[in-house]
């Protein structure tokens, strides 16, 4: 279950691209549920979701709620942002290293001057007016792996 939700003003600078498949993805973000794919041969988890297993290459997969939380393995800092993120910048994106065995990249929402190689983050969900995203809020505490 997603914790954290981000009240956003305005619509996503960068809308996703949805499809069929990746629907439920997008609902679940919007109901607070953090969801992904796992094989049903060989119970490979991928993020971002796939229908087809890149380990196995079975085509049954089935979605999975994840914790949602992790470490940050790596970051940077963007100061020179593309033109719909300029208003933004300074911002952090980063790699999360989640308790799944994920490696996730996404926007960190936690301010530059105290990121931190290692530090417990989960995901937070930012509530934009056409729609939900995802990114990563510092986790109060060393509940990364709860």
């Amino acid at each position: 279950m997603i914790e954290h939700v981000i009240p956003m003003t305005g619509n996503r600078p960068y809308p996703p691209r949805i499809s069929g498949f990746t629907q439920t993805f997008w609902d679940g973000l919007t109901e607070g549920r953090f969801l992904t794919t796992c094989c049903a041969a060989c119970q490979k988890t991928t993020f971002p979701p796939k229908p087809i297993c890149p380990a196995c290459l079975g085509a049954k997969v089935e979605w999975r709620e994840i914790s949602g939380r992790g470490h940050i393995y790596s970051y940077t800092i963007v100061h020179a942002a593309p033109s719909i993120f300029t208003h933004e910048a300074p911002y952090a994106v980063g790699i999360v290293d989640t308790p799944e065995g994920l490696r996730m990249a996404a926007r960190l929402l936690i301010s530059p001057e105290r990121l931190r190689v290692t530090m417990p983050v989960a995901v937070g969900r930012m509530a934009y007016e056409d729609g939900s995203f995802f990114g990563f809020v510092e986790a109060e505490g060393d509940r990364a792996n709860d």
